[in-house]
């Protein structure tokens, strides 16, 4: 995902994190371009509320105080489509893990093993 940079801002999707201070200023921005600008979620977090809106014409954008928003693909729906997580642990993932590293202490074991009856010659 991208940020948009350019004002106005152009058409499209786009979402942003707003802190609660900018919050009301941000509510505002939305309704005085009634015609500009669609919000389609707002999700309240710890200190920061989630938008997501749709831009249906350019218009002036506070970047000062805002930020730049983000380019939002149709697949960003909710706030969690944007942050990154790391992947989920399953079974399947432990076993693998475990696997992989007994392999290694197992290749490690041999290759002292070796090392060690070699250096006794």
């Amino acid at each position: 995902m991208s940020l948009e940079r350019r004002n106005p801002l152009p058409a499209g999707r786009y979402w942003i994190d707003v802190t609660d201070a900018n919050h009301e200023a941000f509510r505002q921005w939305t309704t005085s371009n009634p015609t500009r600008v669609t919000v389609l979620e707002e999700e309240p977090g710890d200190g920061v509320t989630w938008f997501l809106w749709r831009q249906l014409q350019p218009a002036k954008f506070d970047q000062r105080t805002f930020g730049f928003p983000t380019i939002a693909p149709a697949s960003v729906q909710h706030a969690t489509d944007t942050a990154q997580r790391p992947p989920e642990v399953t079974s399947i993932n432990i076993l693998e893990s475990f696997l992989s590293n007994a392999k290694t202490v197992i290749l490690l074991a041999v290759g002292l093993l070796i090392f060690t009856k070699g250096s006794k010659r």
